[in-house]
């Protein structure tokens, strides 16, 4: 993954719904998970390990957001914007 300017990270998924694209923005976490290797912390749905496969762990306002924030070290709120 090159270098990336996480401060300003918006991730767009777009998807067309009867020609209309409904987006609604939300909240994740982008954590340092080793040297210049980025990643969003993930759902681990009931176990204690994530791989690339698990659903990212998403937050409907940045105050809940910034709360699991402070668990990383590296934890950042960054805007993730999906589908509905």
């Amino acid at each position: 993954m090159g270098s990336i300017t996480h401060y300003y990270l918006s991730v767009y998924h777009y998807r067309k719904r009867k020609g209309i694209r409904i987006m609604v923005k939300k909240y994740a976490i982008w954590v340092e998970v080793d040297t210049s290797e980025w990643d969003y912390v993930r759902d681990t749905e009931g176990t204690i390990h994530w791989n690339n496969d698990s659903p990212i762990k998403l937050f409907d306002n940045k105050n809940d957001a910034e709360i699991e924030a402070h668990r990383w070290n590296t934890g950042q709120v960054v805007e993730y914007v999906v589908n509905e």
